[in-house]
């Protein structure tokens, strides 16, 4: 892998030139966004939730842990 700048004088592709003035792709990906990462932490929180409850062998200060962490 070259890790070496690029210091040419050639127009580079941008990654992100088909968002310049264009808002209705830039909010149909930012959306998409917000929805994998509330998807993403309803997952973490659940795996988190059920495990420290079966830590504390299903308590209700193991349920009470859970909510608060």
């Amino acid at each position: 892998m070259d890790l070496t700048p690029n210091i040419s004088n050639e127009i580079t592709v941008v990654r992100f030139a088909d968002l310049k003035n264009n808002w209705t792709l830039f909010f149909s990906i930012i959306s998409l966004i917000w929805l994998e990462i509330f998807l993403k932490e309803l997952l973490d929180r659940g795996f988190l939730m059920n495990w420290i409850a079966r830590m504390f062998s299903c308590t209700l200060l193991a349920t009470v842990l859970a909510v608060i962490i």
